[in-house]
């Protein structure tokens, strides 16, 4: 048998792994759902196993949905949207870990019938999801997550009032590579810069910026959509 039929497809057998390593996190966050109901104190050790374990399925997501980029298996359904629909199914998923970590998000968006987004409600809700997350975990109390028009882009943005983004995670739409050598990889960030560029028109893409200017002064990332 030839060298090239033998061949490992590394990235294959990765995705593969994946898979089941998602399979057994969710059994295992079952467990630590079940186990906290049947409590009547939940401890702080819970709370931390919930929060660990929710990072660690969204890395894998995260993960799955690059190769399925890198493979060109990864489908976008765009649609419009309202954005209050989208900052409610945010919230709402952030709701447990925000009263955890005794964090308030306040939202701040045109409430009317014409404040529409045009994306893929899932991935966008997801990539939000993921920084606000991140977010959560560098915030000393409060976040603001906010929405609005500029240069024609629907843009979000996620400010915290934490100690803001280190040098090698500052990046803005000239400049999207991150530095997977450092001790924060950016993973979440690569991953939503991703999403951000499946949404596009014929002359325009979608990109992220992140600044250390944030109105609580600490960390501020914008998405910005066409």
């Amino acid at each position: 048998m030839s060298q090239s039929t033998n061949r490992i497809d590394f990235a294959t057998i990765l995705a593969s792994s994946i898979h089941d390593m998602k399979n057994s996190l969710a059994s295992i966050r079952g467990l630590i759902t079940d186990i906290s109901l049947k409590s009547n104190n939940a401890t702080p050790e819970f709370s931390q196993l919930e929060i660990e374990s929710n990072r660690m399925n969204n890395s894998l997501i995260q993960l799955l949905s690059l190769y399925k980029m890198e493979i060109e298996q990864f489908n976008v359904a765009i649609d419009e949207y309202a954005v209050e629909d989208m900052f409610a199914d945010i919230t709402a998923n952030q709701s447990n870990l925000l009263k955890l970590n005794n964090i308030s998000i306040d939202t701040e968006y045109e409430q009317h019938d014409d404040d529409l987004c045009f994306c893929d409600f899932d991935l966008i809700t997801s990539a939000l999801s993921t920084i606000l997350n991140n977010a959560q975990r560098y915030a000393n109390s409060k976040i603001i997550l906010s929405t609005g028009i500029i240069d024609n882009y629907r843009y979000f943005s996620i400010e915290d009032d934490g100690r803001g983004f280190t040098e090698d995670l500052l990046v803005n739409n000239k400049q999207t590579d991150l530095n997977f050598y450092s001790g924060n990889t950016g993973l979440g960030l690569y991953f939503v810069a991703a999403i951000a560029k499946l949404h596009f028109t014929e002359d325009r893409f979608g990109y992220i910026q992140t600044s250390n200017e944030s109105r609580l002064g600490g960390a501020k990332f914008s998405l910005f959509l066409p």
